[in-house]
This record gives structure tokens, C-alpha cells and sequence, in this order.
């Protein structure tokens, strides 16, 4: 072998070792940036109607209505309601959604 076929070989070799090093250490891709399941600021829901579905009596709905800082049941009952519980459903307002569907 020709000693300049043989530094040829070498020099493509350490070429291709140093591309491969390259290769595999390139950074990450971002994670993506999570948008909240919803616009709306829980801090200005007054209102929330539980409901079974569309075709349902009105009076199986559940109607929550803000009092200043407490929560009442309004429907079917008039009832204090369980405010730690639904500041969890308006906390599920701001969760990061993991998917974004085209509505196209």
C-alpha cells in the first residue's frame, strides 16, 4: 500500500469518526411549549352548569354559582358547596394540554 493511500485512508476515517461524533452529540430539540386547556382565568368564572348532556331534564343539572370567595349549589339544591373541590375543576382550566388538534 501506497503511503499516500494510506493517509488517505486515515484521514477519511478520523473524517468519519469525527462526523459521527458530531452527529450523535447534536442538542436536543426543545421540548414543545404547553398551552393551557383553556383561556379562561379561573379567577373570573362565576358560573359553572354541570350537566348529564343535552337531551337531559334541566333539573339534573348541577348549577355551582360564585359568592365572593365561597361556592353555593344552586340546582338542584340550595347548598353550600365544596369550594377546595371545585377550585380543582378550575384548576384543570390552566393544565398543560399535551396536544394541540388542527382544527382544520
Amino acid at each position: 500500500m501506497s503511503p499516500l493511500l494510506r493517509n488517505n485512508l486515515i484521514l477519511a476515517t478520523i473524517a468519519a469518526a469525527l462526523s459521527l461524533l458530531l452527529w450523535l452529540d447534536r442538542p436536543a430539540a426543545p421540548p414543545p411549549e404547553h398551552q393551557p386547556l383553556s383561556q379562561i382565568d379561573p379567577q373570573t368564572v362565576q358560573t359553572i352548569n354541570l350537566s348529564l348532556g343535552k337531551n337531559t331534564y334541566p333539573e339534573r343539572a348541577l348549577i355551582l354559582q360564585r359568592n365572593g370567595d365561597s361556592w353555593r349549589l344552586r340546582q338542584p339544591y340550595d347548598l353550600a358547596a365544596d369550594a377546595p373541590a371545585i377550585d380543582e375543576i378550575l384548576h384543570m382550566l390552566q393544565a398543560p394540554s399535551q396536544r394541540q388538534i388542527d382544527p382544520a
